[in-house]
């Protein structure tokens, strides 16, 4: 299907005679250049013969032509007894050519050699031809300008190099029949320059043609944003914020002349786009969501993109590098690198909440947020570059509420690197601190208030909408600690339950007569009973007749303290405040309670302790020694907690 070369030896006879030497050759490894010599004035038909082996398909033989514009039969070839020859160098566009030599042959009839044929100057019709992109496809007028001797011409278009100009330019040839000329061309492309000669007086039946093809490749690409705010001039976090991370943006790329101007006619493939990281310093590079682009003819030179993102914040540059080869030379076209793009910002926040315990939170109870920052790819990854001067206070709320929080803002800057940072923690890429205490609360404004689930929302400046794809919540529970009233004879030890209670309007538990039931799901709490104050000694009981023991940690939101016994003759009771202290690491104490007694010290009467703001204390119990009838007026007593 000649889709393989055929790799043995082929010996043929190439047709017509005058191949260099010699007529039969030897093809090896499915192809070899020849170079054919006719020393006559002819036409000529390329072909061959006597193939050893012989093809098995018909035709035996195809003739191609690859030079531009081929017509009529592509196996002839025509000789002609006189010319011109130069060579055109790849070009720059826009840039003018060093001098380019034509010279002006022919066939001498005794020798056959080609010698110069004229001097002085002789006006010459010269035009170009577009070869690549076809003329047909080009965009405005593919024209060389030529100059000679400081004039300066325009060369016509025309469609085929055997369609001579009507313009003439002058030449002036000197004794060896030369003549230099420079050419300037301000688009891309691979064009020929054509050049025919029709003799006049003594040269005339003179006729002389010349062609060379070319490449002009462009001097430079460019990489712009079309967008003003866009600019980040500074290259630092001082700058704007332009577009969040992940989001899409626009990007020109173009070729162009030096002095900007584009080259519309430059079509090629797999131009690269690279970013390169401006700042934060020490940050990472940005991925490209588009890495590689086609110049077509539909950019007219100037490709525009609106669907690139960077994955990072911070400010970048854009380069753009041309592949290695174009139209087969060297595409020598400088990279183009944009100017600082930026501020890019995170599009969103992801939370994560440590809970105050298990699987929610007391009201007033400190509990730890974790903030990172995000951007908006399709499967959306942390802005590691979100730290140092990029990272802006961010503020915490409940899905945008911030009422009831108190130390809910994160200070900017607060991280060393990273992108996540945790509330009034200063740490370093996914680290994860568990010291205590968390400073984020959220306190009801009244204790009888029924739990509240709430969503951890992180918002900095940029991003005053933004809603995070994942959003930790927590649920809020308005808490106390209770303790029960206990009694029994001073000869043995009492027991006072202590109950970790939270305000509920479920109507299917067991509610005290407040609302108030046992937090089972609390394992969590930590006291102290050792810790707390004993007062307000009735009867005989006096201090230091009887003792509590009892430390560590509530099951299902229940723990006992134990009073020792006080023995005998020491009848009588006293009470016990639990706070402070009392309730490990609660301060301040997120399970305190407006008892009936005097807490707050405001009118001296019923005081067990002071120093508690607005009325609510730690729970309070009495434990009663020994037999008390009670009075005997009294028809029935009743004891409300």
């Amino acid at each position: 299907d000649c889709s393989t070369l055929y790799t043995g030896n082929v010996v043929v006879d190439l047709l017509p005679t005058g191949w260099i030497g010699g007529d039969q050759v030897t093809i090896s490894n499915g192809s070899t250049d020849f170079e054919l010599q006719i020393l006559t004035a002819s036409t000529v038909t390329l072909s061959a013969s006597n193939p050893a082996p012989t093809a098995s398909e018909n035709p035996v033989y195809t003739c191609i032509n690859s030079g531009p514009n081929p017509t009529g039969n592509a196996c002839n070839i025509e000789f002609f007894s006189s010319g011109f020859v130069f060579d055109v160098p790849t070009q720059t566009s826009c840039a003018t050519s060093t001098n380019i030599s034509v010279q002006a042959l022919g066939t001498d009839p005794a020798t056959s050699q080609c010698v110069p044929l004229f001097n002085g100057e002789k006006n010459i019709k010269a035009w170009s031809t577009y070869t690549s992109p076809i003329d047909g496809d080009t965009v405005g007028t593919p024209a060389i300008d030529l100059t000679n001797n400081l004039a300066t011409t325009t060369t016509q278009t025309l469609p085929t190099l055997s369609a001579p100009a009507t313009d003439n330019i002058a030449l002036d040839f000197d004794a060896s029949a030369t003549a230099t000329f420079t050419v300037n061309y301000p688009d891309a492309g691979q064009l020929s320059l054509n050049m025919h000669f029709d003799g006049t007086g003594s040269e005339a039946g003179l006729t002389l043609l010349g062609s060379d093809e070319f490449v002009t490749v462009p001097a430079k690409l460019n990489v712009s944003n079309p967008d003003a705010a866009s600019s980040c001039i500074s290259g630092d976090a001082t700058c704007s914020p332009y577009i969040a991370a992940g989001n899409n943006f626009n990007l020109n790329v173009s070729a162009s002349c030096d002095n900007g101007t584009i080259t519309p006619n430059f079509r090629v493939n797999g131009i690269t786009l690279t970013s390169n990281l401006i700042a934060p310093a020490g940050g990472i590079n940005a991925t490209l969501a588009v890495t590689s682009i086609d110049l077509v003819k539909a950019d007219n030179g100037n490709h525009l993109l609106n669907t690139q993102t960077v994955n990072e914040v911070g400010v970048f540059t854009i380069t753009a590098t041309p592949p290695a080869t174009y139209l087969g030379v060297p595409l020598t076209t400088t990279v183009g690198t944009s100017p600082n793009l930026g501020r890019f910002y995170p599009h969103h926040f992801d939370t994560t909440v440590t809970q105050g315990c298990n699987s929610f939170t007391y009201s007033g109870q400190p509990f730890r947020v974790t903030a990172t920052a995000m951007n908006n790819l399709a499967t959306p990854s942390q802005t590691l570059n979100y730290n140092g001067d990029f990272a802006k206070d961010t503020t915490l709320s409940n899905a945008g509420d911030t009422n009831l929080f108190a130390n809910n803002v994160i200070s900017g800057g607060s991280v060393a690197s990273g992108g996540q940072y945790i509330n009034g923690e200063g740490q370093t890429s996914l680290i994860t601190s568990t010291t205590a205490p968390f400073p984020i609360t959220y306190t009801f404004t009244a204790k009888d208030t029924i739990p509240s689930m709430i969503t951890l929302r992180a918002r900095d400046a940029d991003t005053p909408t933004a809603t995070g794809v994942a959003e930790g919540t927590t649920q809020i529970r308005s808490g106390r600690a209770r303790l029960e009233n206990v009694f029994g004879p001073e000869l043995t030890a009492l027991t006072m339950p202590l109950k970790i209670e939270f305000y509920s309007d479920n109507s299917t538990a067991t509610l005290t007569d407040d609302g108030f039931i046992t937090n089972t799901d609390d394992t969590c709490t930590t006291y102290d009973a050792t810790a707390g104050a004993l007062t307000n000694y009735t009867g005989n009981l006096s201090t230091g007749e009887t003792t509590v023991t009892g430390a560590g940690t509530v099951s299902a939101g229940t723990t006992d303290i134990t009073f020792s016994a006080p023995d005998a003759g020491n009848e009588g009771s006293v009470t016990l405040l639990l706070n402070g202290l009392s309730l490990v690491n609660q301060s301040p104490n997120w399970l305190t309670y407006n008892w009936s007694v005097d807490c707050d010290n405001a009118d001296g009467d019923n005081d067990i302790t002071t120093g508690i703001d607005a009325g609510l204390c730690g729970p309070v119990g009495t434990a009663s020694f020994g037999l008390y009838r009670g009075d005997d007026r009294i028809i029935y007593w009743r004891e409300v907690f």
